[in-house]
């Protein structure tokens, strides 16, 4: 605002006569404005529980300054409710609130420039208390009905609903079938014959959920016949048998200074102990032969094959089981080398075949008791069973 003195003076043709002053000076309104509510963030539903203070701050620009009224569902406020005001702002307060203190509060502003309203719906409420016992009734094959009492709080609040859940025997975990019911009735649909079914009901409002009401179990589950399964005796087999080869060694005719491969397949339980010889003379322990057996193939690898490798090879399969052999020869091709010729059978009366496999079980090498060794030195070319010696072991 903004002070002012004045004065008067009387004036005609002769001229000024002397001015009156006002003894004060006069103040100068300032221009009106009209109400206007400042607040950033103005909340037009609040939840309080019940016990909880009620405050609700107003701020608002006005010139000249404002008459501030409350109400209440468009009622005057009672003297529960203290109002503090200052130029600026308005506050409500209740210390203590109750549940009548819901409602719809609205506060007015009005000076000679315009009025400004703004209305917040307070709500005064509790943690909800449970529905009553719940009834269960079968009308319809497949289809449960539910009845329960009311919970207390339900006239106290509008807003309060109910939640439905659902527990079947054969899932084991809890499903909400139905919410937001505003009534005390709920049909549960597609229950099934044979299964066990257990029901909740909630009570929920803006504070939060009821601990739930139980219902008594309903359904009868069905009883599993017990599954008997009648299994023949148990024979234990012997899987055990004598060695065989069932892939025999190749007659081998190596060239010089070449490599030499050979190989056989032998099966038998229990594995059977590997031996290799030539000329009668075990080559397991030589190191200018590399042996393998890998599962049950059997082979001998010469990397550069000379005259010293000449002659017949064997190989032998021992068990528990039996005894097993196959024999084979190989030859060498090259300068100043005598191939060991081998002459093919035509009688097998009267010759003897360097490429032969011969399997002896257990009983049968009882009989023919210790194993004999042949002797072929000095016979050259043909080999006949009668040039063939045999030494006593």
């Amino acid at each position: 605002m903004d002070m002012y003195w004045a004065r008067v003076t009387a004036t005609n043709d002769g001229g000024d006569g002397p001015p009156e002053e006002l003894q004060k000076y006069i103040t100068a309104m300032p221009r009106p404005v009209r109400p206007k509510f400042t607040n950033h963030k103005m909340k037009s539903f609040m939840v309080v529980k019940a016990g909880n203070s009620v405050r609700i701050m107003m701020h608002f620009e006005a010139s000249p300054l404002p008459d501030i009224m409350w109400l209440k569902d468009n009622v005057p406020v009672t003297k529960r409710v203290t109002i503090s005001n200052s130029d600026s702002s308005s506050q409500l307060l209740i210390p203590s609130s109750e549940r009548s203190d819901s409602g719809v509060y609205s506060v007015l502003v009005k000076n000679l420039a315009g009025q400004e309203t703004f209305s917040i719906e307070v709500r005064v409420t509790d943690d909800p208390r449970p529905p009553g016992p719940i009834e269960v009734e079968e009308n319809v094959p497949g289809t449960v009905t539910l009845t329960w009492l009311p919970s207390p709080d339900e006239k106290l609040d509008d807003r309060l609903h109910y939640t439905v859940s659902k527990l079947d025997s054969t899932k084991g975990t809890w499903a909400t079938v139905a919410d937001r019911l505003f009534n005390n009735r709920f049909t549960v649909c597609n229950t099934m014959h044979g299964r066990v079914y257990h029901f909740r009901v909630y009570a929920k409002n803006d504070m939060g959920i009821s601990p739930p009401s139980e219902s008594p179990t309903w359904g009868t589950e069905k009883k599993k016949e017990r599954f008997a399964l009648s299994t023949p005796a148990h024979r234990d087999r012997d899987m055990q048998c004598p060695p065989v080869f069932i892939v025999p060694l190749k007659l081998h005719n190596a060239p010089k200074g070449y490599e030499c491969y050979m190989s056989c397949a032998v099966t038998g339980n229990p594995k059977p102990r590997i031996t290799w010889y030539r000329n009668h003379v075990s080559l397991n322990t030589d190191t200018n032969y590399y042996i393998s057996n890998t599962c049950g193939v059997c082979s001998l690898l010469i990397l550069r094959v000379g005259p010293k490798d000449m002659g017949e090879y064997t190989i032998t399969a021992e068990s528990t089981q039996g005894r097993a052999e196959c024999s084979t020869v190989l030859s060498v091709r090259g300068e100043n080398t005598q191939p060991f010729q081998v002459h093919q059978p035509t009688d097998d009366n009267n010759l003897a075949s360097p490429h032969r496999v011969k399997m002896l079980t257990l009983a049968q090498q009882e009989q023919e008791g210790p194993r004999r060794r042949p002797d072929v030195s000095g016979v050259g070319g043909k080999i006949k069973r009668q040039d063939v010696k045999w030494l006593e072991p």
